[in-house]
């Protein structure tokens, strides 16, 4: 949807400016409106009905959109109650998981009235309680004792995972690129009789794999960094292969 014409783009500090600028034309002459005055006072005021009218006037294309709408039958959307999300702590002290019943009452603190809005209704606004609006839950919930330790994001079609274990108190994004990291995977190969070779044999694997499509990775894949180690007594040894065809397993 095209956003609606701005017919008049100056905003108050604009008007007041124009204001203090042209007055000396149409006053008498010899009077300046010093600031902090009573002249200037009575420009700061001039300058927010001015503001008023300008913001009507922005919103005649809108209010004309809205009556070519209500010609053409189109209705606005009936008024709903407002809807925000909750989230309930568990006590650290509560014995056991708690059910939080549909319905239950949540009040909302609303923002102190407007000194003209405390004129109208005649009331005072020194010491007054703020006002509270009661919402109520639309399910039943469960409130668990449980607490999240660990939270991993997976990338499957690029084969990264990014780990926000750290970050579950000050806040993280899903599938943030910049912290995604390759999967490690591991193919093992072992036989009692076939690899139990005694001295130092050479040994070759031979490893077929399916070209790389569109549907399983894409043309143009990296291959991911390899490691080659075989187990003896003393731990797994790391060694470079004579030939690696495999291209890192692409």
């Amino acid at each position: 949807m095209i956003a609606p014409p701005v017919l008049d783009p100056r905003d108050e500090a604009a008007l007041l400016n124009e204001l203090r600028t042209k007055s000396p034309s149409y006053l008498l002459t010899g009077w300046r409106p010093q600031p902090g005055g009573a002249g200037d006072g009575l420009l700061i005021v001039l300058a927010r009905f001015a503001n008023l009218i300008v913001s009507g006037l922005n919103a005649a294309p809108d209010k004309d959109f809205l009556a070519f709408l209500d010609a053409m039958g189109i209705t606005l959307l009936t008024p709903r109650a407002a809807r925000a999300p909750l989230v309930f702590t568990l006590a650290s002290s509560a014995p056991s998981d708690v059910g939080l019943a549909a319905g239950t009452e949540v009040a909302a603190n609303l923002p102190p009235p407007l000194p003209s809005s405390l004129a109208a209704s005649g009331r005072s606004g020194g010491g007054a309680p703020a006002p509270s609006l009661i919402f109520a839950t639309d399910e039943t919930i469960s409130l668990a004792r449980a607490a999240l330790a660990a939270l991993h994001s997976h990338i499957p079609s690029a084969d990264t995972y990014a780990d926000h274990s750290t970050a579950l108190t000050t806040g993280f994004r899903f599938f943030d690129p910049d912290a995604q990291q390759p999967i490690a995977h591991h193919l093992y190969l072992g036989h009692d009789t076939i690899f139990d070779l005694p001295g130092a044999p050479s040994v070759t694997v031979s490893i077929e794999s399916v070209p790389a499509t569109q549907g399983v990775g894409g043309a143009g894949l990296q291959g991911v960094p390899t490691t080659w180690q075989y187990l003896t007594k003393e731990g797994w040894l790391t060694f470079q292969p004579i030939v690696d065809n495999t291209g890192g397993f692409v």
